[in-house]
């Protein structure tokens, strides 16, 4: 599990933001979903890690 933040871990992020939430603030559950994501594409990133 890659735990390392670098220029992919930023991109890969900011498509998974782009992909759950269109406009506005992201809520709780949304960074869930994208903490979820994130450590399904093999990333080891808490929730809290992501925001």
């Amino acid at each position: 599990m890659n735990r390392n933040w670098n220029d992919r871990a930023e991109k890969d992020m900011l498509f998974t933001i782009l992909s759950v939430k269109k406009i506005g603030t992201i809520s709780a559950a949304e960074w869930a979903a994208i903490g979820s994501h994130m450590r399904s594409i093999g990333y080891g990133f808490t929730n809290e890690g992501c925001r």
